[in-house]
């Protein structure tokens, strides 16, 4: 680091401020203090901690009822997903475990994620991995830093006689440091790339059946149902005004446990997009809010579409409720108050193609229910 002495013209004294260049791991804090020739003043900190960008997208990437028991779309250290909807109730958690580890430095490794969940008496595990361009820790924020937290110059408060003077420039030292790292995250969140790769084992609530009754034991000869595979993306603009995110699904399921039947592809797209049309929160309120220190998390009301689609060629005989094409439009509305308070309300419109050649349109309700922990 390279601290330098510039003269300041406040209350008239010169050479009590320390002008503060950055090196490519530090930044400004006010939780710490430096002795210079005897005099203190505030210190920098490592703004590579676990400052977490809140993953906007999250676990409410995929509001309607096809894919969500699949879903990794969660980049947060734990979420938690309730669902309920007219004909599928789902719950899930996704947990990224190496974001536990202070020493894990791979971007890799941090979005390395695991999930479980539980629809319709089918349990679902999986494994993905997946990036994030917004981790403090990359190279590319290196000239961020030097650029924003350049602009400080912090006031030595010892060297102003006066009581009052000393506690008015401890305030603004806060107040500057605050504002550069407001400066710095709303910079590095602006434009903010996500994405995933995962695989999903789903199994039947029976895994096996071996006794006296060869009816009961042919119902539940299969213990695996699917096997899937998944990618998705996200991009969001202004630290989640905007997101738009999209996914693909390929699944090799079978319809029942019974014996006899056989494992045909299904394949799915996910289109989502959702806008911030009011925050909670602005300003030096939001500065200071406990949640958005800690991982930048705002709270607000967000409006948007998704749209899925899923469809099959394989044979009819072995196509679950013998529905060979699915689409889904869901108009949503999200209410962000807290991570440990995130409500999702939806109006599935599905539009199925039977294996007879039926079509039939459904209207039904969606409420999610999402709890996170983007970091400790």
């Amino acid at each position: 680091m390279m601290l330098v002495l510039v003269s300041s013209g406040i209350y008239g004294q010169d050479s009590c401020c320390v002008k503060y260049l950055p090196s490519n791991n530090e930044g400004f804090s006010t939780d710490e203090r430096l002795d210079l020739n005897g005099k203190s003043f505030l210190k920098t900190i490592n703004v590579q901690q676990f400052r977490f960008t809140n993953d906007y997208t999250g676990n409410f990437r995929n509001p309607g009822t096809l894919f969500n028991e699949l879903d990794f779309s969660s980049y947060d250290l734990l979420n938690a997903n309730l669902s309920f909807s007219d004909k599928n109730n789902a719950q899930k958690i996704v947990f990224s475990p190496f974001r536990l580890l202070e020493n894990v430095r791979s971007n890799l490794l941090l979005n390395t994620r695991f999930n479980v969940a539980l629809k319709n008496n089918i349990t679902t595990i999986g494994l993905a991995i997946g990036g994030d361009n917004s981790d403090p820790r990359l190279a590319k924020f290196d000239a961020l830093r030097k650029r924003v937290f350049s602009k400080g110059a912090y006031c030595i408060p010892e060297c102003y006689k006066d009581k009052n003077d000393q506690e008015k420039v401890r305030q603004q030292n806060q107040q500057q440091a605050s504002d550069l790292l407001y400066e710095y995250d709303m910079e590095r969140t602006r434009r903010v790339f996500k994405w995933s790769i995962g695989y999903n084992t789903q199994l039947f609530s029976i895994l096996s059946s071996k006794g006296d009754s060869p009816v009961t034991d042919s119902l539940n000869f299969h213990g695996l149902k699917s096997h899937n595979f998944s990618g998705s993306a996200s991009y969001s603009l202004n630290n989640g005004q905007w997101v738009f995110s999209a996914g693909y699904n390929y699944i090799l399921s079978r319809k029942s446990a019974e014996k006899g039947q056989d494992i045909i592809p299904y394949q799915g797209v996910q289109l989502v997009a959702s806008y911030r049309i009011v925050s909670f929160l602005k300003g030096e309120r939001l500065k200071s809010n406990e949640n958005f220190i800690k991982s930048l998390y705002i709270p607000s009301l967000n409006l948007g579409l998704s749209y899925e689609y899923k469809t099959t060629n394989g044979d009819v005989q072995f196509i679950e409720d013998g529905i060979q094409r699915s689409r889904v439009i869901t108009p949503f509305i999200d209410v962000l108050i807290t991570p440990s308070a995130q409500f999702r309300i939806g109006i599935p419109i599905t539009k199925n193609k039977t294996v007879i050649d039926q079509k039939t349109l459904q209207v039904g309700a969606l409420l999610q229910y999402s709890f996170k922990l983007t970091s400790l």
